[in-house]
C-alpha cells in the first residue's frame, strides 16, 4: 500500500488586530485597524481561535481528501496541542468518517511543531545565535520583493487607506538585532 502525506495549517482563524513588533516610533503601525477604511470582520469567537467558516472548510476538506484516498487506507491525524489546531484534527476527522473513511484517534505531539518551545515535552531543537537569527531573517527578506505600485494600488482601492497612511509610503521591514522582523 503506497503511503501519503498530507500536511495542513489550522483552520481559518480570528486574529487580534494587533501587529507585533511594529516601529515603535509609529505607534499607529501597531494596529491593522490603521491600515484600512473598512472595518475588520468580526470574528464572533475569540482572538486565535477558528471561525465557523474555518471549521467548516477543515470539514469539507476531510470530505474533498476521504474521496482521493483509498476506501480501505489507515488514516493518521497528527496535530499540535493548542485549541485551534486540535479542533482542526477533529473537524477534519468529521469530514473523513462522513464519506465513510475513518481515521484514527489524532495524536498531538506538539513538540513536533514548536520545536523550540513546545506547548509540553522537551524541545526537540536550540534556537541558533542570536547573530545568525538576525543574517538569516536578512537574506530572507532581502529577497522577496516587495510588491508593485498597481498591486497596491488595487488593494487600497478595495479597503481604502486607513490612518495609517498609504502602504506605498511604508519602508520595507527592517530587521532587529534579534533577529525579529520589525515594520
Amino acid at each position: 500500500m503506497a503511503t501519503e502525506l498530507f500536511v495542513f495549517r489550522h483552520c481559518l482563524r480570528s486574529t487580534p488586530p494587533r501587529i507585533h513588533n511594529a516601529d515603535p516610533s509609529r505607534p499607529e503601525l501597531d494596529d491593522a485597524r490603521n491600515f484600512s477604511s473598512v472595518p475588520l470582520p468580526e470574528w464572533g469567537v475569540p482572538s486565535y481561535w477558528c471561525t465557523e467558516g474555518g471549521m467548516s472548510a477543515i470539514e469539507d476538506t476531510g470530505r474533498w481528501l476521504a474521496r482521493l484516498v483509498d476506501p480501505d487506507a489507515i488514516v493518521s491525524l497528527v496535530a499540535d496541542a493548542s485549541m485551534r489546531d486540535v479542533d482542526s484534527s477533529l473537524a477534519l476527522a468529521r469530514g473523513l468518517s462522513s464519506e465513510g473513511l475513518v481515521s484514527s484517534q489524532a495524536s498531538y505531539r506538539p513538540e513536533l511543531f514548536s520545536t523550540l518551545d513546545p506547548e509540553w515535552g522537551a524541545p526537540r531543537c536550540s534556537m541558533p545565535a542570536t547573530a545568525e537569527v538576525a543574517a538569516e531573517a536578512g537574506a530572507r527578506l532581502a529577497s522577496i520583493p516587495q510588491p508593485p505600485a498597481e498591486s497596491i494600488d488595487a488593494l487600497e482601492r478595495s479597503l481604502g487607506v486607513g490612518a495609517a497612511g498609504s502602504l506605498a509610503g511604508l519602508p520595507a521591514p527592517a530587521v532587529m538585532a534579534d533577529g525579529i522582523a520589525a515594520s
